[in-house]
């Protein structure tokens, strides 16, 4: 499950209860994507994102958007192994 949390100006998003921290950019993705209310397309983002978009934004948002999954992929991870009281050192 992910949760995303804004207060007090503190973004926080947790994966299965890992908090995942992110880059500001990568804050500003999250809350695009979510603004969009369902699929957008990556035109779409550049402009909300860059006010005067380069050439380069449509592969530094397809960075950003990797880099937010490895993250979520990564806490999801950590925390099944948690859960069966594995050690994910082993």
């Amino acid at each position: 499950m992910i949760e995303i949390g804004l207060l007090q100006g503190t973004f926080i998003l947790r994966c299965n209860g890992a908090r995942i921290t992110l880059r500001p950019m990568e804050i500003r993705v999250l809350l695009a994507l979510y603004c969009a209310g369902g699929p957008v397309e990556s035109s779409r983002l550049v402009e909300l994102l860059w006010h005067m978009p380069t050439q380069g934004s449509h592969s530094t948002l397809r960075t950003h958007i990797r880099r937010i999954r490895e993250k979520v992929s990564a806490a999801s991870v950590l925390a099944s192994h948690s859960q069966f009281g594995s050690d994910p050192k082993r």
